[in-house]
């Protein structure tokens, strides 16, 4: 079993995940799972189509076929397994946009036309973004929930409070230390 908390996946794990060991899978799952939600969210409502399709299909479609296509995984890292799991991610979410017929959404996923955004930028930007996600999944679950209904979802201390059935200084208080653990984890993958 792998320790999420862990920033290097070892490679007998990769070879244990490759095999089909399905302890390592969960563990994997559950380390990922705020943020692939949060960010399934994000492009649901970038696109303005959250009413249609969840974001919970959207992750449960992306782990499946992620399980079906570990032996394509080559990276050796959690950040490398990030980065992997978000394209597939976000090739999931254009896979639900074609089965909806919402393909005006597809399309305006690839038009640079007035847009300032090049391929680099966009490459750094996805990378900063995998490494994020990543450094999420190493907070603990009160930490991850708080910090992505403050951030992707915008909602108030009071608002989260309401939601997770916590008292607002409490949420306040796990928020501003999610937040500095956060940061020290986004410093320590960034130094791999």
């Amino acid at each position: 079993m792998i320790n999420t908390t862990q920033l290097e996946l070892v490679p007998t794990s990769i070879e244990e995940l490759k095999s089909g060991n399905t302890e390592i899978w969960t563990d994997i799952c559950e380390h990922f799972k705020c943020g692939l939600i949060a960010k399934a969210n994000q492009m649901l409502h970038r696109n303005r189509i959250a009413k249609k399709i969840s974001s919970d299909d959207i992750v449960q479609e992306t782990y499946l076929k992620a399980w079906r296509r570990r032996e394509t995984f080559h990276g050796r890292s959690i950040a490398e397994l990030a980065s992997w799991l978000y394209c597939m991610l976000k090739s999931t979410f254009l896979d639900f946009c074609r089965k909806t017929n919402l393909e005006s959404t597809i399309h305006s996923w690839f038009d640079f036309s007035g847009n300032d955004e090049t391929p680099s930028r966009m490459l750094v930007s996805l990378e900063s973004e995998s490494l994020l996600y990543c450094a999420l999944g190493s907070l603990d679950s009160v930490s991850q929930k708080v910090i992505a209904l403050r951030h992707f979802e915008q909602l108030k201390f009071s608002e989260i409070a309401e939601r997770i059935e916590m008292n607002p200084n409490s949420v306040a208080s796990v928020y501003r230390r999610g937040i500095k653990r956060l940061h020290e984890a986004m410093s320590a993958y960034q130094t791999l």
